[in-house]
């Protein structure tokens, strides 16, 4: 199914993971390194800094994309 639409996939996903159906198309370009992370974290995987450094910015940029979508 990712291969013919990758959209609905994501859609798919972040529903799953408990981030709402839309949040995978709104924040397409975020969506699959945010929703790794909320993973690793619930998960407690283990990351080197540097990903730590880059995912954490990546779910700050996720709140603000979900702030601005509520206003």
């Amino acid at each position: 199914m990712g291969w013919c639409c990758p959209c609905f996939l994501l859609c798919n996903i972040s529903s799953r993971m408990g981030e709402g159906f839309l949040y995978g198309c709104c924040c397409s370009e975020i969506a699959p390194f945010t929703l790794r992370a909320k993973l690793r974290a619930e998960q407690h995987i283990q990351v080197s800094t540097l990903i730590r450094l880059l995912l954490r910015n990546l779910l700050l940029e996720r709140n603000r994309c979900s702030e601005l979508k509520k206003d």
